[in-house]
């Protein structure tokens, strides 16, 4: 018996004869790795991530530098959450929405503008 699995030969020109409708052996050492890489790759799934609690949060952050402006971010946040928007969409508003949806023009500009700057920081540890 030889040391390695046995993969057969097969020809491009027939289609019954491609390696996905062949049969692999089945190695149980393999089938733990790929059972183990699929455990490992499933925590770091983007639907674990509250896109609306990270929005809070940015639009926190936001108040925290300029406070003077803090209630505005809050009440920004408020009408943001009731408008269904998420911190995956806000950096696409334009500004003529900001307006219809009532939030004061710079307010929109920084919350459309700082999301990398956000980003950064919180990968940083500074937040």
């Amino acid at each position: 018996m030889a040391p390695y699995p046995y993969y057969p030969s097969y020809s491009l020109l027939t289609p019954d004869a491609h390696p996905q409708h062949m049969p692999v052996p089945v190695n149980s050492t393999a089938t733990a790795t790929a059972t183990t890489r699929l455990e490992l790759h499933s925590s770091s799934l983007p639907s674990e991530v509250d896109n609306v609690e990270r929005m809070v949060e940015y639009l926190e952050w936001l108040g925290k530098r300029t406070p003077r402006q803090s209630t505005m971010f809050a009440e920004a946040l408020e009408t943001l959450i009731t408008a269904g928007h998420t911190f995956e969409t806000v950096g696409f508003l334009e500004d003529e929405k900001f307006n219809k949806l009532g939030i004061v023009e710079g307010v929109g500009i920084q919350i459309r503008t700082q999301v990398a700057r956000f980003k950064r920081a919180k990968a940083a540890g500074r937040i």
